[in-house]
């Protein structure tokens, strides 16, 4: 496999990782905004601190 090929798995596995991740968000807390949706999505994979520095959300709070 060329290393172009092998990114282009990786890119599909990550949106697909991504895809799986938005549906579970979606499943626990209903119809929320799209923000909302980005927010708990972030906050999967940035810390805490990140979160309340860069987005003034705190996924403790929230429950994350």
């Amino acid at each position: 496999m060329s290393g172009t090929e092998r990114l282009g798995r990786a890119v599909a596995l990550r949106e697909s990782v991504l895809t799986l991740a938005r549906v579970r968000i979606r499943e626990r807390y209903g119809n929320i905004p799209e923000r909302e949706v980005r927010l708990r999505l972030a906050g999967l994979w940035l810390d805490r601190a990140t979160m309340m520095r860069v987005f003034d959300w705190d996924p403790r709070e929230k429950g994350l």
